[in-house]
């Protein structure tokens, strides 16, 4: 699993449950490796199989690969039992495309075209899925794809006219 620096990655933890055990299960990782952050412990509910466990690696982690590992915990007969997977390999790199956003103004009610200079880094293959996040509450805009050969991405917005106005620096794209 790649984990890129300033990013996060979401791990599906699933747990396989023995016939008539269904009792909630407490997730964690109990070390991260320099730079990386985790959740401090997530709960499978009662008779679910699987959560996603939230990772992120700081601006600050080393280019490096790992070993983590995660724990289980659940109460059984009075008392608790403990189970952990097996060691997970991950890899903390360099993200393989950068976008800068261009600042844009707008008002509340109008639609406004948010422009994304893309640098790619590493060639990829295929199609990627682009997401702007940090948008105010009531902006739209949907996901983008795009491929090796985009130089810039375009996200149509619209504001909806209740959105206070205000000013939103908050704006970054992701890419999955």
């Amino acid at each position: 699993r790649r984990v890129l620096f300033r990013s996060n990655l979401k791990l599906k933890v699933e747990v396989d449950r023995r016939s008539g055990f269904d009792a909630p299960i407490t997730v964690k990782m109990p070390w991260n490796p320099p730079g990386i952050n985790s959740e401090t412990e997530m709960t499978i509910p009662k008779g679910k199989s699987s959560v996603e466990y939230l990772i992120s690696a700081k601006g600050d982690a080393p280019l490096a690969d790992w070993k983590i590992v995660l724990e289980g915990a659940a109460s059984l007969k009075g008392g608790v039992v403990w189970a952990s997977s097996e060691l997970i390999s991950i890899r903390v790199t360099e993200p393989f495309l950068l976008g800068k956003i261009a600042p844009v103004m707008t008002e509340p009610g109008k639609s406004v075209q948010i422009r994304c200079q893309l640098d790619q880094r590493e060639p990829f293959e295929g199609k990627v899925v682009a997401k702007l996040v940090g948008l105010p509450e009531k902006a739209q805009t949907q996901d983008r794809e795009i491929t090796k050969e985009d130089k810039e991405l375009v996200f149509d917005v619209t504001l909806d006219p209740s959105i206070p106005d205000r000013k939103s620096t908050r704006l970054n794209s992701s890419h999955s």
